[in-house]
């Protein structure tokens, strides 16, 4: 059966925007397997952006679960809006949303400076498709079946809550879209949240 992907479901409703985080809070972010990213709130609209490399070690009663952390890099002082969710980290290019998942008790950020749109497409088995136009090419195609094929290159995914995580053979990293209503946006990736630091 061909299918014509024109709707989209809505999610907003699986997601909150903070007005405000509790100081104190850390929220870690790992975008690869070797690194981690922290924002460690010390207001509740402000903080300092850290980065680590990490390296795998025997467990020990030092490193209780076999990582070790090496500082990358200066510390960076970010700002958080809570109005729109919005993180900007002082003379960095990244400036993220950020938004909370009830649900999963998590957060998640994502890229709001580029959107996608619903894109016109015809395939078998098609969930939805996503290119900077409605008739451009689509650039994210979507299967109903967990396959998908991203900038061309085929892949698989799992979606939760809007979020798709796409796999592939190409990359060792997992690849995030953030989809609200109508718009799909990359995303950075999820957070765990830290009652202290590290």
């Amino acid at each position: 059966m061909i299918l014509l992907a024109l709707l989209a479901p809505l999610f907003a409703e699986d997601f909150e925007i903070k007005e405000k985080i509790s100081a104190g809070t850390v929220l870690v972010m790992n975008r690869g397997p070797c690194t981690e990213e922290r924002f460690v709130f010390t207001s509740e609209s402000a903080g300092i952006y850290q980065e680590f490399s990490l390296e795998f070690c025997k467990e020990s009663e030092e490193n209780t679960f076999g990582i070790m952390y090496e500082k990358a890099g200066d510390d960076k002082a970010f700002y958080y809006d809570g109005k729109t969710g919005r993180v900007k980290v002082d003379g960095d290019e990244m400036c993220g949303v950020l938004v909370y998942i009830p649900e999963k008790k998590a957060w998640f950020m994502y890229d709001d400076s580029v959107v996608f749109v619903r894109a016109v497409l015809k395939a078998r088995k098609l969930a939805s498709a996503w290119g900077t136009s409605r008739f451009s090419k689509a650039k994210f195609i979507f299967f109903s079946d967990g396959k998908c094929r991203i900038y061309d290159i085929d892949g698989t995914y799992t979606e939760s809550n809007g979020i798709f995580c796409v796999a592939n053979l190409y990359s060792q990293n997992f690849q995030y879209f953030f989809q609200t209503a109508n718009a799909l946006y990359q995303g950075y990736g999820y957070l765990s949240e830290q009652t202290e630091e590290k």
